[in-house]
């Protein structure tokens, strides 16, 4: 438990590398002893270990170790019950972005294993096995490698291709509690990229119905669909079909039918529009007109001054 400390103050000085070495040896080989006699030693380990890569002193004493360590951490993935394996994998794949960009085989493997765990983690909560603690840690791993340029620049085919049975759970299953994570793996990744890719594209033709079990609000698709539009409004202005459906959720965001939603939900409909306008063409005028009609009878309903400047 006090590892921590140790690293800081007794393996400051150099020539202490050994030392430092067979230290962190002796932890990653703790984090995965998972047999229910070494639970806690497991848990104890995995404390330590996340605690030192989580203060900013030792970042440059962990460099040279952090691929041999995260692959060893990646092989306890599809066991582990030690939460804090996964917070570590977090701050390894975020922290060193630059060094494991240079490991392909490492990323995509990690990330292999973590959606494998995360399929297992989804099922065992639909059948009530289990909370869904252990599939929210997976999820943050992976928004975090998606927000990291180095990963989406060179890798973001593959990423998404491992992603793509999770992208499809979206839209086939009404109990995925998990879109808030992936739609905003989809932003980021669009946005770092400035593109929308293959998968992305896919990801979209499910919005209306995601839009639908939302009741109305854009919630987590409104920050998506933002950079589809900037980044993809020249495909968009191709099938005239997506412009109505987009222009259709537009209005219905105005006035959102779930009881929860508040004026800066209706707001989101407005900016939606406005950005609707801002990026598509040709918009018929039968449409242009029932954008005014839904403005016109919101501005009615409402004393809202920062609705109005919408």
């Amino acid at each position: 438990m006090i590892f921590p400390y140790y690293s800081i103050v007794l393996f400051r000085e150099e020539g202490k590398e050994d030392m430092f070495k067979l230290l962190l040896r002796f932890l990653i080989e703790c984090t995965g002893a998972d047999r229910q006699n070494f639970a806690a030693l497991s848990e104890q380990a995995n404390e330590s270990l996340y605690s030192m890569f989580e203060k900013e002193n030792l970042t440059k004493s962990l460099s040279p170790f952090t691929i041999d360590i995260l692959t060893a951490l990646g092989t306890h993935v599809p066991s582990t019950m030690a939460l804090k394996l996964f917070d570590t994998i977090y701050e390894i794949v975020t922290s060193f972005p630059t060094a494991i960009s240079e490991k392909p085989e490492l990323l995509l493997g990690l990330l292999e294993v973590l959606i494998n765990r995360g399929k297992e983690e989804y099922e065992k909560i639909r059948s009530g096995e289990t909370k869904k603690v252990y599939l929210n840690k997976i999820w943050n791993i992976i928004r975090g490698i998606g927000e990291q340029k180095q990963y989406i620049d060179k890798y973001q085919a593959e990423i998404e291709k491992l992603l793509t049975p999770m992208f499809e759970l979206l839209e086939t299953n009404e109990d995925v509690d998990f879109d808030e994570d992936i739609l905003n793996y989809a932003t980021s990744a669009t946005q770092i990229s400035k593109k929308v890719s293959p998968s992305i594209w896919k990801l979209f033709q499910s919005f209306p119905k995601i839009f639908t079990r939302y009741e109305g609000m854009l919630g987590h698709l409104f920050p998506c669909l933002n950079y589809i539009i900037i980044y993809g409004s020249g495909i968009i202005n191709q099938d005239p079909e997506s412009i109505r459906i987009l222009i259709e959720m537009g209005v219905a965001a105005l006035s959102p039918k779930i009881k929860s939603a508040d004026l800066a939900n209706v707001s989101e409909g407005a900016l939606f529009l406005q950005l609707i306008l801002q990026y598509l063409r040709p918009i018929p005028n039968e449409l242009l007109e029932n954008i005014l009609k839904a403005v016109y009878e919101k501005l009615n309903q409402t004393k809202i001054d920062f609705l109005r400047a919408r």
